[in-house]
């Protein structure tokens, strides 16, 4: 058994795609993800860009977020090669996997992309979405959180600084992947784990997001964007 962590950084389909973008809001820009062996160890990882099909131009504040710039996507492969890359890199020796995310909008996301762009559903894709898990409200469950936590915020529940920059897809997998690992020796966790009101409290004085990864822009209850 393989566990696969993956995060997607996303951009809105412009306007002018009124038809497409009732169907699916957004395009994965990035792609990132991390596999753990049956001992929990990290095996590989993987990245790409995706050059999007309805998107001209990155937009100042998405550009701002996840440092993606039009520049990285010049060259980049579309959804449909990215993905078939990604299969193969599940894929390689034919094990079992699981794949977790942080909350459900990235299973949600490449649900309604892969039938926007029409990507025939094959053993492989059948096999990376019906063995999907939201590990945010898995983590939520365990610590008896009353309302969902973002990744940062859960990991300070454990005294785990974020590693790396915030918003970029492998790093967002990754620390995934970490906190993962902390929750699978139950003991060792709950040493770990920090009073909840404590961390709530904190993030209420520091008027920063408590409810999402990606809060500043992004409403992952209807995966839709917040823009103010």
């Amino acid at each position: 058994m393989k566990y696969i962590f993956v995060d997607f950084e996303m951009h809105p389909i412009c306007k002018e795609y009124l038809e497409e973008k009732q169907s699916c809001p957004y395009e994965i820009i990035e792609f990132g993800a991390v596999m753990l062996d049956e001992q929990y160890n990290i095996k590989k990882d993987f990245r790409r860009y995706v050059n999007p099909q309805y998107v001209k131009e990155i937009y100042k504040n998405i550009e701002d977020l996840t440092k993606i710039t039009n520049a990285k996507l010049i060259g980049a492969k579309n959804f449909a090669q990215v993905l078939e890359e990604f299969l193969l890199w599940c894929d390689g020796d034919t094990e079992d996997f699981i794949v977790y995310a942080w909350s459900n909008c990235d299973l949600e996301q490449i649900t309604k992309e892969i039938k926007l762009k029409h990507i025939q559903q094959d053993r492989r894709l059948y096999q990376l979405l019906e063995n999907w898990v939201d590990f945010q409200k898995e983590y939520c469950e365990l610590v008896k959180a009353e309302k969902v936590l973002s990744l940062e915020k859960a990991l300070e529940l454990v005294g785990q600084d974020f590693i790396g920059d915030r918003h970029d897809a492998l790093y967002d997998a990754k620390n995934t992947a970490e906190l993962f690992i902390i929750t699978r020796d139950t003991d060792k966790f709950f040493k770990l784990l920090r009073p909840i009101e404590e961390v709530i409290n904190r993030t209420k004085e520091e008027t920063s997001s408590f409810t999402f990864t990606l809060g500043d822009i992004f409403n992952f209850e209807t995966c839709k964007l917040v823009f103010s």
